[in-house]
Protein backbone atom coordinates (compact mmCIF):
# COMPACT_ATOMS: atom_id res chain seq x y z
CA UNK A 1 0.00 0.00 0.00
CA UNK A 2 2.78 2.03 0.69
CA UNK A 3 4.21 1.58 -2.84
CA UNK A 4 0.89 2.98 -4.63
CA UNK A 5 0.83 5.87 -2.15
CA UNK A 6 4.31 6.95 -3.23
CA UNK A 7 3.92 6.60 -6.99
CA UNK A 8 0.37 7.77 -6.94
CA UNK A 9 2.41 11.21 -5.17
CA UNK A 10 5.64 11.17 -7.39
CA UNK A 11 3.06 11.09 -10.60
CA UNK A 12 1.27 13.47 -9.16
CA UNK A 13 4.22 16.26 -8.47
CA UNK A 14 5.25 15.07 -11.86
CA UNK A 15 2.22 16.03 -13.82
CA UNK A 16 2.40 19.06 -11.82
CA UNK A 17 5.59 19.50 -12.53
CA UNK A 18 4.73 19.20 -16.26
CA UNK A 19 1.52 21.47 -16.34
CA UNK A 20 4.15 23.78 -14.65
CA UNK A 21 6.66 23.75 -17.56
CA UNK A 22 3.36 24.21 -20.03
CA UNK A 23 2.87 27.15 -18.51
CA UNK A 24 6.36 28.61 -18.99
CA UNK A 25 6.10 27.15 -22.14
CA UNK A 26 3.32 30.08 -23.04
CA UNK A 27 6.29 32.58 -23.10
CA UNK A 28 7.71 30.39 -26.62
CA UNK A 29 6.59 32.78 -29.11
CA UNK A 30 7.77 35.62 -27.56
CA UNK A 31 11.25 34.38 -26.65
CA UNK A 32 14.02 35.49 -29.45
CA UNK A 33 15.81 32.26 -29.29
CA UNK A 34 18.77 33.28 -31.36
CA UNK A 35 19.59 35.25 -28.14
CA UNK A 36 21.64 33.30 -26.11
CA UNK A 37 20.71 35.84 -22.84
CA UNK A 38 16.93 35.43 -24.08
CA UNK A 39 17.32 32.02 -24.53
CA UNK A 40 19.10 31.42 -21.17
CA UNK A 41 16.29 33.35 -19.12
CA UNK A 42 13.85 31.75 -20.87
CA UNK A 43 15.65 28.15 -20.70
CA UNK A 44 15.99 29.01 -16.57
CA UNK A 45 12.25 29.23 -16.50
CA UNK A 46 11.41 25.85 -18.12
CA UNK A 47 13.80 24.51 -15.53
CA UNK A 48 12.19 26.11 -12.92
CA UNK A 49 9.43 24.75 -13.48
CA UNK A 50 11.12 21.19 -13.64
CA UNK A 51 12.65 21.68 -10.32
CA UNK A 52 11.62 21.34 -7.00
CA UNK A 53 14.90 23.54 -6.04
CA UNK A 54 14.34 26.49 -4.83
CA UNK A 55 14.62 29.72 -7.18
CA UNK A 56 17.88 30.79 -5.66
CA UNK A 57 19.57 27.96 -5.80
CA UNK A 58 18.50 27.58 -9.56
CA UNK A 59 19.62 31.15 -9.91
CA UNK A 60 23.37 30.23 -8.52
CA UNK A 61 23.08 26.56 -10.56
CA UNK A 62 22.89 28.86 -14.11
CA UNK A 63 25.22 31.58 -12.76
CA UNK A 64 27.82 28.78 -11.99
CA UNK A 65 26.98 27.20 -15.59
CA UNK A 66 27.42 30.60 -17.27
CA UNK A 67 30.71 31.23 -15.37
CA UNK A 68 32.25 27.83 -16.40
CA UNK A 69 30.65 27.86 -19.87
CA UNK A 70 32.84 31.01 -20.18
CA UNK A 71 35.78 30.04 -18.91
CA UNK A 72 35.53 27.06 -21.06
CA UNK A 73 34.48 28.89 -24.02
CA UNK A 74 31.77 26.84 -24.68
CA UNK A 75 28.80 29.62 -24.58
CA UNK A 76 27.18 28.97 -27.91
CA UNK A 77 27.47 24.78 -27.72
CA UNK A 78 25.15 25.92 -24.17
CA UNK A 79 23.26 28.42 -26.37
CA UNK A 80 22.56 25.39 -28.76
CA UNK A 81 21.74 22.33 -25.79
CA UNK A 82 19.35 25.38 -24.28
CA UNK A 83 17.65 26.47 -27.56
CA UNK A 84 17.00 22.79 -28.89
CA UNK A 85 15.57 21.52 -25.45
CA UNK A 86 13.25 24.77 -25.14
CA UNK A 87 12.03 23.98 -29.18
CA UNK A 88 11.66 20.68 -28.12
CA UNK A 89 9.35 20.84 -25.31
CA UNK A 90 7.19 23.62 -27.17
CA UNK A 91 6.66 20.96 -29.88
CA UNK A 92 5.59 18.84 -27.22
CA UNK A 93 3.08 20.31 -25.87
CA UNK A 94 1.84 20.93 -29.55
CA UNK A 95 1.43 17.06 -29.98
CA UNK A 96 -0.12 17.03 -26.84
CA UNK A 97 -3.48 16.10 -28.52
CA UNK A 98 -2.14 13.70 -30.28
CA UNK A 99 -0.18 12.16 -27.15
CA UNK A 100 -1.59 11.08 -24.01
CA UNK A 101 -0.59 13.39 -20.83
CA UNK A 102 1.99 11.01 -19.33
CA UNK A 103 3.76 10.43 -22.83
CA UNK A 104 4.20 14.14 -23.12
CA UNK A 105 5.22 14.48 -19.76
CA UNK A 106 7.98 11.49 -19.36
CA UNK A 107 8.82 13.08 -22.79
CA UNK A 108 9.23 17.00 -21.80
CA UNK A 109 11.33 16.08 -18.29
CA UNK A 110 13.85 13.88 -20.20
CA UNK A 111 14.23 16.36 -22.99
CA UNK A 112 14.55 18.95 -19.50
CA UNK A 113 17.25 16.13 -17.62
CA UNK A 114 19.05 15.19 -20.94
CA UNK A 115 19.74 19.12 -21.42
CA UNK A 116 21.03 19.56 -17.79
CA UNK A 117 23.10 16.72 -18.07
CA UNK A 118 24.39 17.89 -21.66
CA UNK A 119 25.11 21.92 -20.04
CA UNK A 120 26.73 20.30 -16.61
CA UNK A 121 29.26 17.69 -19.22
CA UNK A 122 30.14 20.98 -21.58
CA UNK A 123 31.54 22.48 -17.80
CA UNK A 124 31.92 19.79 -14.79
CA UNK A 125 35.96 19.22 -16.66
CA UNK A 126 36.17 23.36 -16.24
CA UNK A 127 39.42 24.22 -14.02
CA UNK A 128 38.05 25.25 -11.55
CA UNK A 129 38.55 24.88 -8.06
CA UNK A 130 35.12 24.72 -6.11
CA UNK A 131 34.58 21.26 -4.89
CA UNK A 132 31.08 22.81 -4.06
CA UNK A 133 30.05 23.52 -7.47
CA UNK A 134 31.41 20.02 -8.17
CA UNK A 135 29.74 18.41 -5.53
CA UNK A 136 26.48 20.27 -6.71
CA UNK A 137 26.67 18.93 -10.22
CA UNK A 138 27.18 15.07 -9.02
CA UNK A 139 24.42 15.76 -6.47
CA UNK A 140 22.18 16.82 -9.78
CA UNK A 141 23.35 13.99 -12.30
CA UNK A 142 22.38 11.84 -9.43
CA UNK A 143 18.94 12.75 -9.32
CA UNK A 144 18.23 12.81 -12.95
CA UNK A 145 19.35 9.22 -13.28
CA UNK A 146 16.70 8.02 -11.50
CA UNK A 147 13.67 7.59 -13.76
CA UNK A 148 10.79 8.76 -12.44
CA UNK A 149 8.99 9.74 -15.02
CA UNK A 150 8.55 6.09 -15.40
CA UNK A 151 5.63 6.23 -13.03
CA UNK A 152 3.56 8.06 -14.94
CA UNK A 153 3.62 4.97 -17.55
CA UNK A 154 0.84 3.43 -15.16
CA UNK A 155 -1.09 5.96 -14.94
CA UNK A 156 -2.46 6.03 -18.74
CA UNK A 157 -5.71 6.54 -17.73
CA UNK A 158 -5.67 9.74 -16.18
CA UNK A 159 -4.62 10.98 -19.72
Amino acid sequence: MSDFIDDSELALSLLASTIYIQQADRAFNQVNLQDPHATLTYFKKLYQAFSRDPPEDVDDLFKELTRLGERNNAEGEAHDIMRTAAEQVHAAFQDLNQNSVSSTANYVLSVMREALESLIGLVEDADDDDSDTKYTFQLIRDRSKKDPGSVLKDYESLG
